[in-house]
């Protein structure tokens, strides 16, 4: 029979260094052992075995004084560990390749990535790299099986993808709908507002420029943001109500007169209720008799009342201190100098004024009154009347 040895026949080339390591410590008579077969070769364990180097399965089986071989299929952290703390010797007999697959593995499991073997999960080999992952670990018995679960990752993540679009996709259209809604939720709180306005105001509209009120035009169940005035619930009485700006406001109410006109009805009423707004403004209310008014068209004519005063000045000639209002005569005096225009401080009683003029009560003297002055007055002054 003819035997043939095939060209690259023999140990690998981490098993056959960690053989020559082993029969080094036989040549050397040291106390040694192998953490598990060195070789899956029965003829050469047994040749170790006959050189003084036995094979043991676990750390317990190691005698006081002998050194533990880590063959070169590599061992876990945890082995080096307990070496140490029983204080145990080792000869690293790991395959340098093996070795820096260790390192990948600690580094990358370190980063947080999953760890992936391809091979057999009983094999001392793989058993060791799985040792130093620092979380997860997948072992495959082959490459078809990586090539599976690969692709089960590609398709994981596939599907992943396509939820967060969609959960996207829903987010814009929620975010969307939201917007929306708020827009309404503002529209209703200004609606809400406004109500509240109203209702502060009693139900009265002011309209937006000066102006004067000559005629309504609302018709029942209508509402309007510039309505003047109004007439109100029958069931409470008809009441005429209507507001007026700031330099149309009337303070004093009595003897206004309000003439109310609907159709061939016609009807003049006093001034019943006087309202301050905080514009300056008024909103005056005015009763109503009988029972065939309807609520719609009208028209409105205010006068304000007539009185006769005593006397009338110009509010330029007005002054005030401490003691009230109060006016500078003049009375011609025969001084030293001769006839002089002499002023003297009267005080007055103002029972009326606007813009122009200011009137007065039981003013009698008939002494003229400075309206204008180009200085600064005081009692006993002198001065010239112009023109």
């Amino acid at each position: 029979m003819k035997l043939t040895i095939g060209e690259h026949a023999g140990f690998c080339f981490g098993v056959r260094r960690a053989v020559l390591k082993a029969f080094e410590c036989a040549e050397k008579q040291l106390p040694c052992v192998t953490l598990g077969p060195l070789i899956h070769n029965p003829q050469e364990v047994e040749r170790l075995r006959r050189a003084g180097i036995r094979s043991v399965e676990t750390l317990d089986e190691v005698a006081p004084g002998e050194t533990v071989i880590i063959r070169s299929h590599g061992v876990t952290p945890d082995v080096y560990r307990t070496c140490e703390a029983r204080g145990i010797p080792v000869i690293d007999a790991t395959c340098p390749h093996v070795a820096h697959i260790h390192q990948l593995v600690e580094q990358y499991s370190g980063n947080g990535d999953a760890v992936v073997i391809v091979g057999e999960a009983d094999h001392p080999e793989v058993i060791g790299i799985a040792g130093w992952a620092h979380g997860k670990v997948f072992i495959l018995p082959d490459a078809q099986a990586a090539e599976q679960a690969e692709q089960a990752r590609n398709d994981a993540r596939h599907a992943y993808e396509k939820s967060v679009e969609a959960a996207s996709e829903t987010a814009a259209a929620n975010a969307a709908s939201a917007t929306v809604l708020a827009e309404q939720i503002r529209e209703m709180e200004s609606s809400v507002e406004t109500l509240k306005k109203l209702d502060e105001q009693e139900g009265v509209f002011c309209a937006p420029q000066t102006g004067t009120v000559e005629s309504l035009q609302l018709m029942q169940g209508q509402t309007s943001g510039q309505v003047g005035g109004s007439i109100s619930d029958p069931e409470r009485g008809y009441q005429i109500r209507f507001a007026l700006e700031a330099e149309d406001a009337v303070q004093d109410t009595a003897g206004v007169t309000v003439t109310v006109m609907q159709g061939a009805k016609s009807e003049s009423v006093k001034i019943n209720s006087s309202v301050s707004q905080q514009d300056g403004g008024v909103v005056l209310s005015a009763a109503l008799t009988g029972s065939d008014w309807q609520v719609g068209k009208a028209e409105l004519t205010i006068r304000l009342s007539e009185t006769e005063y005593d006397c009338c000045l110009p509010v330029s000639a007005l002054h005030s201190d401490n003691g009230g209002d109060f006016v500078y005569s003049v009375e011609e005096r025969n001084t030293i100098l001769g006839l002089q225009n002499i002023v003297r401080k009267v005080y007055v009683e103002v029972v009326e004024r606007n813009n122009e003029l200011a009137a007065l009560r039981n003013y009698t003297t008939g002494a003229p009154v400075v309206a204008a002055t180009t200085k600064s007055l005081q009692e006993g002054a002198r001065v010239r009347t112009a023109g």
